[in-house]
């Protein structure tokens, strides 16, 4: 069964491109052919996105991936996510994904707990998401590509081994709204924000 309520959010986003600065849609014109690239190559693209702690950027960039990939029938990219060290897929962003239309399904509370993500459509294999460092066992070693999504993580990880490229795509951080009256305003509009720029990048990647 198809998520009707995301379909019409990533329609929203899609048409939404000019609120995408130039600069950035020349660089994501670039990454487009650098995934190309890879599917070429590799015959698959493998995308690892960083940020410190692997419980909110990274987190959603990763979700939007999943869902833009499954909305263009794009089944030649893998996504994954990892931080400089682990925490936990926080709590907020998981409530804003939710409120957003993504189905994010928990195997209950623990302090890293596991979420297996269903986003346009009921996929072959579960995703599940959780926090890790970018180097964990779950993720690739080699033949992948890293979208570094925070200033932190870029500056105080200057090497990950085994990464064809290494993109630099900051975006950032909602915890700087936590415990405030706008908390849960800017979580949405940070999934707005990255779902609008993962949708255009993705619809790049799906023209041959």
């Amino acid at each position: 069964m198809k998520n009707k309520s995301l379909l019409q959010l990533i329609e929203k986003l899609k048409g939404q491109v000019e609120m995408i600065s130039e600069d950035r849609l020349k660089l994501l014109r670039l990454v487009g052919d650098l995934i190309k690239e890879s599917i070429a190559k590799n015959k698959v693209a493998k995308i690892v996105v960083v940020c410190t702690h692997n419980s909110r950027r990274s987190q959603l960039a990763e979700a939007w991936i999943v869902a833009a990939c499954q909305y263009y029938g794009i089944e030649t990219i893998e996504a994954y996510s990892g931080g400089t060290e682990a925490t936990a897929f926080n709590l907020r962003m998981v409530v804003a994904l939710r409120q957003s239309a993504f189905h994010l399904h928990t195997d209950g509370p623990r302090n890293n707990p596991f979420y297996t993500l269903q986003a346009v459509e009921k996929a072959k294999s579960p995703h599940i998401m959780y926090s890790k460092i970018y180097d964990h066992p779950s993720n690739p070693r080699e033949n992948f590509m890293t979208f570094m999504v925070c200033d932190h993580a870029d500056q105080n990880c200057p090497v990950i081994l085994g990464a064809e490229h290494r993109i630099s795509l900051p975006y950032l951080d909602p915890k700087e709204y936590d415990d405030t009256p706008m908390e849960n305003q800017m979580y949405l509009e940070k999934v707005e924000e990255i779902g609008r720029e993962m949708i255009f990048l993705m619809g790049e990647v799906s023209r041959s």
